[in-house]
Formats: C-alpha cells, structure tokens, sequence
C-alpha cells in the first residue's frame, strides 16, 4: 500500500503564480489573471491592446508638458483612424501680454480689417466680425447713423412755424412709453421782433432753466436784413418716457423749428 502525503501535490499545469504587470509576454502555459476588454460590434469580447510604452519619450517629459504613452483613436464610421498630434505633445497656450513676443499660437482678441464698410451680415441674430481698420483701431458706427436705414428706427421729421408768443407750445408729442430722441434741430427766426427761445424736453410744463432737459435756450435778434438761425447735432434723448419736445418765446417773435427725432420705447 502506497504512503500517503499530505497535503497532496496536484499538477494543474499553470505556471508559477506571479502578480500581473505591464509589458509581460504573452503566456505559454495556462495563466490565471484580470485582463481588460471591450465588446465589439460583432457582440464579442475583444482585449484592448495599446503600443509599447517608450521610457526615452517618458524620460523627457517636462513640467508643464502632458503625454500619453498609448494612441487613440476615432472610429470614422468603417475603420479606426489613429490621432496625431505635435511631437512636443499637447501644448497649452493663451493670450500674449501685450508688446510682448507672440510665441507659437496665441489666442487674441481680434476684429476683421477692412478698409471698406462690412457687408450686412443679412439678418438679426447673426453672428457679425467686429470692424477694425487696416492698424487694428476698432471702427464704431456714429450715433446719428440711427434710424437711417429704417431700421430699428425710422427718423421722423417735424416741422412748426409761430409768429405769436408761446408757452410750451409741442413740437412732438411723447408717447406715454416713449423717449423722443432729436437727431437734428434747426431754429430760424424772422422778423424784426427780438425773443428769447427755448426748445426743450418736459411733461406740458413750463421751461425752467437749469432744470429742464434743453434742446437750445438763447435769444434771437432778427431785422428787416438779418434772419439769425441754428442748427443743432444731436443726439438729444429725452430724461422720462412720455415727455413732449415743446418751444416757449418771451415775446411775438417769427420762428420756424424744423426736427428730425425717431422715438424708443
């Protein structure tokens, strides 16, 4: 009868049991251990495999840099594309300080230069480049360009004539919602009365200088050969919604008030 030992030997024909690692040859023997897999579009379970790590690439890397020591890659729809990248890797970079030296590609803040006035872009909400001259100087469009082109504003023009005294006498009446917005005033007076003339901004209310939003406040001196006039830029916005634009003379001068004004809301 055959002596027993104890504990038994049982030859499973795995190899020595070792802790898995990286880089390791492929197995000759039956090997027990955790590998990484993904499903493929056949519904089967495929390793995932990468390329061999190199350790002079791993050496270089620098503060500041960011590596990876496998490949990625995109699925275009019917094959798998490798990306590619710099050989100094991935960079980072940003704005340059300004009247320092641009290294590589820096982010700026920049308009579109031309020369000529931008095309319209077509429609509101689109997107639009800004405008800077041929030296980079950022183009604005002037206020009184407003209105111009019917839109968001059309200018409207107004005209009134008196040859007797007036107290808040309107030019244009203000919607209750609405600011009036002069772009254009002009006041000529005729005759040969001399009057003092305010065109200005209130609720029907009589002018009160230094307090009351002005368009012009002055005197004119007309004669039998002199007819003294003005023409005024603006814009002249007025201070609350539903205030009226009215004109008040201190005596029976002859003036005419022309204006050109669109409205907001």
């Amino acid at each position: 009868m055959a002596e027993s030992v104890y504990p038994p030997t049982v030859d499973t024909e795995f190899e020595t049991a070792a802790a898995l690692a990286d880089n390791q040859a492929n197995p000759t023997l039956p090997r027990l251990g955790a590998f990484l897999h993904g499903l493929d579009t056949d519904g089967n379970w495929d390793r995932l495999r990468s390329e061999g790590d190199d350790a002079d690439a791993l050496a270089a890397i620098t503060v500041g840099a960011l590596r990876t020591l496998g490949e990625a890659y995109v699925f275009n729809g019917a094959t798998w594309d490798r990306l590619r990248g710099t050989t100094n890797g991935v960079q980072v970079q940003g704005a340059a300080a300004h009247a320092s030296p641009v290294l590589g590609n820096p982010v700026l803040a920049a308009g579109r230069a031309s020369a000529a006035i931008p095309t319209d872009v077509g429609a509101d909400g689109d997107a639009a480049s800004l405008w800077t001259n041929r030296n980079g100087a950022l183009l604005v469009g002037a206020a009184p360009h407003i209105g111009l082109n019917s839109d968001p504003w059309n200018l409207v023009h107004e005209a009134v004539q008196f040859t007797t005294q007036q107290t808040s006498a309107t030019i244009v009446l203000g919607g209750a919602s609405e600011k009036i917005v002069v772009m254009k005033c002009q006041i000529q007076a005729f005759g040969t009365t001399a009057f003092d003339c305010q065109v200005y901004f209130a609720a029907a209310a009589a002018f009160a200088r230094g307090t009351t939003r002005a368009v012009f406040d002055g005197t004119f001196k007309p004669s039998a050969t002199l007819a003294p006039g003005v023409v005024l830029d603006g814009p002249f916005i007025a201070g609350t919604n539903g205030d009226d634009l009215l004109l008040t003379t201190s005596a029976a001068g002859s003036v005419t008030v022309n204006v050109w004004y669109y409205v907001i809301t």
